[in-house]
């Protein structure tokens, strides 16, 4: 029983640790997201700034005709970093969120989507402990990728569109 309790106790430290690590290697991400509001250039962009062992800083910045209009920083849990794998699992699960497979060709190139309503987006931030929450009032309809930070490929919303238009891994 002991030896059984111990590899569970190892088990749980390992997959910490391996999270922490996973989490630390994202430092630098981002993705660009570009469209274009009431006719004029916009574009969304989310990174990874810092890492200080339990938490990633994420910084979200709104332009409008290359000036910034809103950028903001919060801290976020190590398990709610978007990591290549975590954004391929959301990919892979779109059906579990309501959504169906669509391959986009995006300026990043052909890519497997998930094409879903933006109000199914709590389901992906529920199985993925992700602070998506804000995807929802983003748009109606959301293309998730295995992307970068924002997880997202593109968006419409009230005749406004997103679309990814550059990103990177570390």
């Amino acid at each position: 029983m002991n030896l059984t309790i111990s590899a569970f106790i190892m088990t749980i430290l390992i997959s910490f640790s391996l999270s922490t690590y996973a989490s630390s290697q994202r430092v630098g991400d981002w993705i660009i997201l570009e469209g274009s509001i009431q006719g004029m250039n916009s574009s969304l962009k989310g990174s990874y700034v810092s890492f200080n062992g339990s938490s990633m800083l994420q910084n979200t910045e709104t332009t409008l005709n290359g000036s910034v209009i809103n950028s903001e920083s919060a801290y976020i849990a190590s398990d709610e970093v978007i990591t290549p794998e975590v954004a391929g699992l959301m990919v892979a699960m779109c059906a579990d969120f309501g959504g169906v497979h669509e391959y986009l060709n995006l300026p990043v190139g052909k890519t497997l989507t998930c094409k879903l309503q933006g109000s199914n987006a709590h389901l992906i931030e529920e199985k993925f402990s992700l602070p998506l929450g804000s995807l929802e009032a983003l748009g109606e309809v959301l293309w998730i990728g295995p992307f970068p930070v924002l997880g997202l490929a593109k968006l419409e919303s009230g005749g406004v569109t997103f679309t990814i238009a550059n990103y990177h891994w570390n």
